[in-house]
């Protein structure tokens, strides 16, 4: 109750579009998604929403560059201005891979719940993300999430390498080295 599509929508900021186009989703789990391809766009369906359909959060995602990061850096200032008007909003987001840096700016936009995928086989990295990044990276965007006061909530999907488990005790002994923390 309360989670239906309007009261907790999913926007992308990049509408259906994925440079990264793994074999995970290939881009299908943005197709329900709103657009939102401007923080323009984002702060007035969310305000609408707010004043019409009894919005209480939103998730904010979108598709991965090469390097499986999303660039949301632009899209701060709308979401923190929003959280002042509204602070009953509940914000997530789907972090891709990142940095300290961008978890703390993340966190300080008012950004709620971060969510990432953790991934424990570099074979699984490579063959279904078609990424070129190690099990450290994933490890290390844990590590910057956990830093924040945010809740973080990390996926591991069982079976991702093909219906294979490979990977997946490892994904779970790194979440179980970091500090992960519910609100």
């Amino acid at each position: 109750k309360g989670c239906s599509k309007n009261s907790f929508p999913a926007f992308s900021i990049t509408a259906g579009g994925c440079a990264l186009m793994c074999d995970h989703c290939q881009a299908k789990i943005l197709e329900p998604m709103i657009p939102a391809t401007n923080p323009e766009m984002l702060e007035q369906k969310v305000r609408d929403l707010v004043l019409m359909q009894d919005l209480q959060g939103f998730l904010l995602s979108g598709g991965s560059n090469r390097q499986n990061e999303i660039a949301y850096e632009r899209y701060y200032p709308r979401v923190e201005k929003r959280k002042r008007e509204f602070p009953h909003l509940k914000i997530a987001i789907h972090s891709a891979l990142l940095d300290e840096t961008r978890a703390k700016r993340m966190e300080s936009a008012g950004v709620d719940t971060a969510m990432m995928d953790v991934i424990g086989s570099n074979e699984t990295i490579r063959d279904v993300y078609k990424l070129d990044r190690p099990v450290e990276d994933f490890e290390a965007t844990l590590a910057a999430l956990c830093s924040t006061k945010m809740e973080i909530v990390p996926h591991i999907v069982v079976g991702l390498h093909y219906r294979k488990i490979l990977g997946e005790a490892e994904a779970l002994d790194i979440c179980s080295r970091h500090d992960i923390h519910a609100l």
